[in-house]
């Protein structure tokens, strides 16, 4: 990998801390002035009590008189040198601190701006890319045009996405009645109709969603092994989609009895067809990125039902892709979340930087430049000390690499590959979050029981 930049995570945490530091050392130096006012005081005491009765009385201890004078001094002098010191180092405590937010609020300004340029800079790319193809005759294959935008995918995907989800396209994008809910209409969601995607009562969904023990050929569906690593996590999105047949989900449980944990896997996209059947198409990833009512996380919603994962439990939601984007409106849907205890997200190539989800959720996106899905919102990923995203940009050789391998930039075992070479350079913004998402998963407990439940969708 060329770069790797990580945001997000034990950095900005620090900054309180930091804060909190300086505090203790403001008051650490205000005892140390009174502790230095107290001793001038005792000093000048004892350097006045002999000129009071010199040539008056005797003085037999008059050495160690004076020695005891420059020992009051020395603690003097040392009490101003440690109170000065305290005030500095409380200085530089502050100063950090504001560098590290001042520099993140940079970072952010950054890319909620710099795109705009690359949009317009991409798209003349692309544009010339399929120009000199048909100048020349030929056909315009998509994926060369593709190749064309360069450094620029990025922001140029986020320009498309936010075509996406301009009125134009919506209509085509959910069946649900334009005025059932408004964009980011996450906070619209009402309880009824099986729970909690019920939109309120103008909308209505064609899907049907069916426990399945075997593949498409008959074979049967094994149990999901416990995933102790994010990275295990991801490539189980992969193996579900594979194994499991279009229109796919899975919900594992980890361990048993009051202390299970959930793991919930969403799959991509699957299909551009029209006029396809399965929910995990560009019509439900148009319709996710705009915030309306999607047949993604109505299939999620009805796959953990018919698990039986009780009120409360504890949840994690690992999606690529498509169902990256589900996954992170789930855990920002408050009447979801009233439900579940949305422990942990994973996300991988998934646009979501405009999507808030509370401190309370560890999130983690992954995502790489050449993809390009992962900008198609147009904003960047918010960055606190629970919410990490990892942003490779790949040079020609890995990706070559990859395509020998029957992967594109997109796929999501490419992005747990990444992921696993970030992780291992012990990066401090990035440990805590795997750890604490490792350990929700099942690294805790590896040889713990587990069961997985597979639920397909259907639009009739």
């Amino acid at each position: 990998m060329t770069e790797v930049v990580v945001t997000g995570g034990y950095t900005q945490a620090e900054t309180d801390s930091f804060r909190a530091a300086a505090e203790h050392l403001r008051q650490a130096q205000l005892a140390a002035e009174a502790a230095r006012s107290r001793a001038v005081s005792a000093v000048d005491l004892l350097h006045g009590v002999p000129s009071v009765v010199s040539g008056v009385l005797p003085d037999p201890g008059g050495a160690s008189r004076a020695r005891a004078r420059a020992a009051a001094d020395a603690a003097v002098a040392g009490l101003g040198d440690l109170a000065e010191r305290w005030a500095g180092l409380r200085t530089a405590l502050l100063r950090a601190g504001h560098l590290y937010e001042e520099g993140e609020d940079l970072v952010g300004a950054t890319l909620r701006y710099v795109p705009w340029l690359g949009i317009q800079l991409g798209a003349g790319q692309a544009l010339g890319g399929v120009l000199g193809t048909v100048a020349a005759g030929e056909r315009p294959d998509l994926m060369t045009v593709f190749r064309t935008w360069g450094d620029h995918t990025e922001d140029l995907t986020a320009g498309l996405g936010l075509l996406l989800t301009s009125p134009v396209l919506l209509p085509w994008a959910s069946r649900v009645p334009a005025g059932a809910a408004t964009v980011g209409g996450l906070d619209t969601m009402a309880a009824g109709a099986e729970g909690l995607l019920g939109h309120g009562p103008g909308a209505r969904y064609e899907l049907h969603v069916e426990e399945r023990s075997t593949t498409p050929d008959g074979a049967p569906l094994g149990a999901l092994p416990v995933p102790t690593s994010v990275e295990q996590a991801l490539r189980q999105v992969h193996d579900v989609s594979g194994a499991a047949g279009p229109g796919t989900v899975a919900v594992q449980r980890v361990g048993e009895g009051p202390d299970a944990r959930w793991v919930v896997v969403v799959p991509g996209t699957q299909t551009y067809d029209p006029g396809t059947t399965n929910p995990l198409d560009g019509r439900t990833d148009v319709a996710l990125v705009a915030g309306r009512p999607n047949d993604a996380e109505h299939e999620v919603l009805e796959a953990m039902r018919g698990a039986g994962v009780p009120a409360g439990a504890s949840v994690v939601i690992v999606g690529h892709s498509l169902g990256g984007i589900a996954a992170a409106r789930l855990a920002a849907n408050p009447r979801f979340r009233e439900r579940y205890d949305v422990r942990g997200v994973v996300t991988a190539g998934s646009p979501v930087g405009g999507i808030h989800i509370p401190s309370s959720t560890t999130v983690l996106s992954v995502e790489n430049t050449s993809e390009g899905v992962s900008g198609l919102e147009g904003a960047p990923n918010p960055a606190s000390p629970d919410r990490v995203t990892v942003q490779a940009r790949l040079d020609a050789r890995e990706l070559a690499d990859a395509e020998a391998s029957g992967q594109n930039a997109h796929d999501v075992r490419l992005h747990a590959d990444v992921l696993d070479r970030v992780r291992r350079t012990g990066d401090p913004a990035l440990d805590r979050t795997l750890a604490r998402l490792d350990a929700l998963l099942g690294a805790d407990d590896p040889s713990a029981p587990t069961r997985t439940w597979y639920f397909t969708g259907e639009r009739r």
